[in-house]
């Protein structure tokens, strides 16, 4: 009876761990892997940037005379070609409110000329007009749609404009720099984090001169002005 007894302990203390085995064992929970949100994207910082386009410059020049010399030519109308050149600026996101300063200089190709006689005198004129680079200084606000960018910018422009006129063979004229205004807007979309890519138009108008001629009493008047359209490519810092 006693052996009975000890055959049949030994039988349940081996039956134990395999039935434990067969039981589900508590595992610990797996922590899920953490939700990482990217930063909003923002068009604050320094940026730099190169553009190219076209310009469309109206030179509005024109010769008055005294009643003996009668009325003269105008060497108006205008002028396109190529413009390319360098950006600047810095910008700051208020929300969905973008302001910012930006500077470029542009390289030119623009003139024009003309010639004729006055109407009673029969006295030769001709003008001519040429600018050679196109500066701006300008404040820019725009609404910011994630990376999408519209905006309207003013400012100041200055350029290099050389004009002369010649009437009865003596010439009157400079080459200077014009001071002057600007206007426009565009669009601007960034491509990556860092780079960015535009599409703008502006429109300038530089300071009136007045030059009195040597001979005839009269005067040549010149009005520079314009319009550029052009696309850039951005670098933010």
């Amino acid at each position: 009876m006693r052996k009975s007894l000890l055959i049949a302990s030994a039988a349940a203390m081996l039956a134990v761990p395999a039935f434990a085995a067969d039981l589900p064992r508590r595992t610990q929970p797996v922590a899920s892997a953490p939700i990482i949100v990217p930063p909003a994207f923002s068009w604050t910082g320094f940026y730099l940037g190169a553009n190219a386009g076209w310009q469309w410059a109206d030179t509005n020049q024109s010769v008055s005379y005294s009643a003996a010399e009668g009325t003269g030519p105008s060497f108006g109308g205008e002028k396109d070609g190529f413009t390319a050149g360098a950006t600047l600026g810095y910008n700051m996101q208020f929300d969905q409110f973008v302001v910012g300063l930006e500077g470029d200089w542009n390289w030119v190709d623009v003139s024009r000329s003309g010639s004729g006689v006055t109407s009673i005198g029969g006295t030769a004129v001709s003008g001519s007009s040429s600018t050679d680079w196109l500066a701006t200084a300008r404040a820019r606000f725009g609404v910011a749609f994630d990376r999408f960018l519209v905006y309207g910018t003013g400012g100041f422009a200055f350029a290099n404009v050389d004009s002369t006129v010649t009437f009865g063979g003596v010439t009157t004229g400079d080459d200077d720099m014009r001071w002057g205004w600007t206007l426009g807007g565009g669009v601007e979309y960034s491509l990556m984090n860092n780079w960015s890519a535009k599409v703008e138009y502006l429109y300038y108008q530089l300071e009136k001169k007045n030059y009195s001629l040597a001979l005839g009493g009269g005067s040549f008047r010149s009005e520079p002005e314009g319009s550029i359209v052009r696309a850039g490519l951005n670098y933010r810092f």
